[in-house]
């Protein structure tokens, strides 16, 4: 964020001159703002700045849905909404074991899964338009991944 200070003198606005300044010389006139060095005037711009990326990063969304691939890939559960900073861990904040194991005992299995993946840790991303939406399909007829992987072993 740059501030911009617009100075008035007899009740009208008058516009500055521009006149080059050299870094750590100081500029003063009758219209100046300040009478900082250069340098210093760039250093409290940068932390102004700096402040301002800071405050404005934004929590993102991200959501984990569980369909049904038997049923034309309907809604079974979500996880709703989650809301962390980029880069943040959805891993530390929301966990599929419970929903799996209650639609496990409804007589489903996983079919496929691109939420817990073996050494993954998914994040947060910086994107507001696209956040990350993961989607874990079970069923009760088709086959799981990995049983596919293992029929297709065993005819070899």
């Amino acid at each position: 964020m740059i501030i911009t200070v617009s100075y008035a003198k007899d009740e009208a606005f008058k516009e500055a001159q521009a006149e080059p300044v050299h870094e750590n010389e100081s500029h003063i006139d009758d219209n100046s703002i300040t009478d900082q060095p250069v340098a210093k005037q760039t250093e409290i711009t940068k932390v102004v700045s700096d402040l301002d990326q800071n405050s404005t990063v934004k929590e993102q969304v991200a959501i984990i849905n569980f369909i049904d691939v038997d049923n034309d890939g309907n809604s079974i559960t979500s996880s709703g909404i989650l809301n962390g900073k980029p880069g943040e861990s959805i891993n530390d904040l929301y966990s599929t074991e419970n929903p799996l194991k209650i639609i496990a005992r409804a007589g489903y299995h996983v079919v496929f899964n691109n939420f817990d993946k073996k050494g993954t840790v998914q994040r947060f991303n910086d994107n507001a338009l696209m956040p990350p939406v993961f989607t874990i399909g079970v069923s009760k007829k088709a086959k799981s991944t990995d049983a596919l992987d293992k029929d297709a072993t065993k005819k070899d």
